[in-house]
């Protein structure tokens, strides 16, 4: 209800902020107040709107999926991971349907009237939020859900610091079979149960997966950034000039949800295993490791057909697409399957907590990205006869970023390894 209502705040001041910008250059409100008074007010609402839409969107993401599998009491433990697949490919597929909307459909009705380009951007998200808004207060009473009895991330810390300041107090009468985390525990000396002991040893062991989690979504992040400039030089097809490339992405997990649903369904029907959801994270780092070489290639190619010439630019624009499906298939593959790994090995009440770790890392992969780009233009800058020289240029068509792509390309092959010894060795 929380995410809901911040979310709803955040659209209904963007929409505010819309409406007080149009009518000030239309000069019917604040026609006395200086254009760089005006740019204060708006830039302030933008900023306070996105801290809303970011504390929403945090609470709502890292409790959703929870929330989800809460509804439902599993018979047995391979079904328990069914639930989870179910839980956590359900919300990705809604999610990315949304996404679709987003950068297809509102995207082509911006490009209208310029008059009135920013009602469908500002109105229709404002309209969502209402709805939902709307509806999961009318229904929060058919739903089960458990109201916590303790801050989890603050226990987490506790139980950690305890263990290690009496590990160190009774260092001297250590028992060898003990791990430091037993210490924690009351029947050593601790304030915590056995139970919440053995919880957070399980929490510890998800860390080392959300970590390698971290490049491939600074991969990923790509096709929000260098994906998009790369594609700024090239000449859309006239008839999807108006829509987002980002679009193919979501069509891509669109359609791979439901085949990947599909196996695991087929799986569990015929067997009773538990199934191992590090095979496909494994893939997912392959096929996103993939996607960078052959984003790598299509920027060789287009270096190479530089010509303005339309056969060549629709050539190159349908080129670039499978950059988006390869990204799109390694999502479903390895983000979706990360959810589905913190769901089933995180314990029940350090859930929230584990999703909050998981889209933190998803925060953080953006962030690093950013920083690699920066140490790659600078580590390759040099000095030549023309000028300041680096693989990522101010203009792309004097720079090799091809060789960048190849970096992240090798960067995943190696973290895919990692995630192979990582996985066999719990």
């Amino acid at each position: 209800k929380i995410s809901q209502f911040l979310t709803f705040l955040g659209s209904l001041m963007y929409f505010a902020l819309a409406v007080i910008i149009d009518q000030y250059k239309e000069k019917k409100i604040f026609e006395n107040l200086s254009i760089k008074y005006i740019h204060n007010i708006y830039y302030g609402g933008i900023a306070i709107a996105m801290l809303l839409f970011t504390a929403g969107s945090g609470l709502h993401c890292s409790n959703i999926v929870p929330f989800s599998v809460e509804q439902v009491i599993p018979s047995s433990s391979n079904q328990f991971q069914l639930l989870a697949i179910y839980a956590a490919n359900g919300y990705y597929l809604l999610r990315n349907v949304g996404s679709l909307m987003a950068f297809s459909f509102i995207s082509y009705l911006q490009h209208g009237d310029p008059s009135y380009q920013w009602i469908p951007g500002f109105t229709i998200p404002l309209i969502a939020a209402t709805i939902a808004f709307m509806i999961i207060n009318m229904t929060s009473g058919i739903f089960v859900h458990h109201f916590p009895r303790a801050n989890m991330t603050k226990k987490f810390l506790s139980i950690i610091k305890q263990s290690f300041t009496l590990s160190r107090v009774k260092s001297l009468q250590r028992n060898e079979e003990l791990e430091i985390l037993d210490y924690a525990r009351s029947i050593y000396g601790g304030s915590h149960s056995t139970e919440e002991v053995r919880s957070v040893k399980m929490m510890l062991k998800l860390l080392p997966t959300f970590s390698l989690l971290l490049l491939f979504f600074t991969l990923f992040s790509q096709i929000h950034t260098t994906f998009l400039v790369q594609g700024s030089y090239i000449t859309s097809i006239p008839a999807l000039q108006n829509m987002s490339s980002e679009m193919y992405d979501d069509v891509a997990v669109i359609v791979t949800i439901p085949i990947v649903v599909g196996i695991y369904s087929l799986y569990v029907s015929k067997n009773t295993r538990d199934i191992n959801l590090y095979t496909p994270l494994q893939l997912g780092f392959g096929v996103i490791a993939l996607a960078m070489v052959y984003s790598g290639m299509v920027e060789l190619c287009r270096l190479h057909t530089l010509s303005r010439d339309a056969d060549n630019q629709r050539f190159l624009y349908i080129l670039r697409l499978p950059q988006y499906i390869l990204v799109g298939i390694s999502e479903v593959l390895a983000a979706v399957t990360g959810l589905e790994v913190a769901i089933v090995e995180a314990p029940r009440p350090f859930r929230g907590l584990a999703f909050g770790l998981y889209f933190m890392a998803s925060a953080l992969g953006i962030i690093i990205s950013r920083g690699i780009f920066l140490v790659v233009r600078v580590i390759t800058r040099r000095e030549g006869k023309q000028g300041y020289t680096s693989w990522i240029c101010d203009n792309w068509n004097d720079g090799k970023l091809y060789y960048y792509f190849f970096v992240l390309a090798a960067l995943m092959i190696i973290n895919m390894i990692c995630l192979i010894v990582h996985s066999r060795k719990r």
